[in-house]
């Protein structure tokens, strides 16, 4: 019995939050066969990385990677590669943290999800990746993916569009048939009248009307026409300030049992099927 869980960007803040989400994961572990963890860049990368190859033409390659336009210019595979490179380090900064418990996998021709197209914002091949996840099969009990992007067919980096790791993320669900996906976020939901008196958090929602909220979505709309199971979105506790021993147990990889974590609050509940 597997699990997705995803790690977005405003949950890397700092190294102390690696922490945070080593624990989470070591959770994870003694409750699923395999955890599989899809990490966005940490918080500001991916701006700073567009910002260093597109210079002033910054606003263009933005555009493009939200699938509003093209832009010839950056349609290579050395640009996709570069502007990776965010979730290529948030793997390897937990993967050092969690040692012989995980195995780091990035997009390279061991990548699990194809697609084609633009290399800003390409359209996963989803057959493909079923028949290429059934041959890519490790040992380790968590693996760390990186999101943002796939490989085409010769192995080359093809983003899916800013924010993609979510999407990412009910790609892994779907093919590898997880029993549950788990975003986690700064929030713990979907809230009505968002920071107003009368707020009130969505406990469950259907697939119908998540797609009716608008701007007040909190997950790329492609997640629910991938994965169709129920998704939970939960927000992480800080859990790096435990005694040093307990985190000098985690670095080194000792078995560390769920009674000593404080799980996540619950979050919003979303039918990924609408009857």
């Amino acid at each position: 019995m597997s699990v997705v869980a995803k790690f977005g960007s405003y949950v890397l803040k700092d190294d102390e939050s690696y922490l945070n989400v080593a624990l989470e994961l070591l959770v994870l572990k003694a409750i699923y066969d395999k955890v599989y963890t899809v990490l966005s860049a940490e918080e500001g990368e991916t701006d700073r990385l567009i910002q260093s190859v597109a210079g002033d033409e910054a606003n263009i390659l933005q555009s493009a990677l939200l699938g509003y336009s093209k832009a010839p210019k950056f349609e290579t595979p050395e640009v996709s590669k570069a502007l990776i490179q965010g979730e290529f380090k948030s793997v390897d900064n937990l993967v050092d943290i969690l040692k012989d418990n995980a195995i780091g996998v990035k997009q390279t021709e061991n990548y699990p999800i194809t697609a084609h197209g633009s290399y800003l914002y390409g359209h996963v091949l989803l057959p493909e990746s079923r028949i290429k996840a059934k041959a890519i099969q490790n040992d380790k009990p968590i693996e760390i993916v990186s999101g943002f992007g796939a490989v085409d067919l010769d192995g080359n980096v093809v983003l899916l569009g800013r924010n993609a790791s979510d999407y990412v993320a009910s790609i892994y669900a779907h093919i590898y048939n997880a029993k549950k996906l788990i975003y986690y976020k700064d929030v713990d939901g979907i809230y009505v009248n968002f920071c107003k008196p009368n707020q009130k958090k969505l406990d469950i929602i259907t697939r119908q009307e998540f797609l009716g909220l608008g701007s007040m979505k909190v997950l790329d709309q492609r997640v629910l026409d991938v994965y169709g199971g129920d998704i939970w979105i939960k927000k992480l506790h800080d859990l790096g300030k435990i005694q040093q021993s307990f985190s000098e147990a985690v670095k080194v990889g000792i078995k560390v049992y769920e009674s000593h974590i404080k799980p996540p609050e619950s979050g919003t509940l979303i039918r990924g099927v609408t009857e």
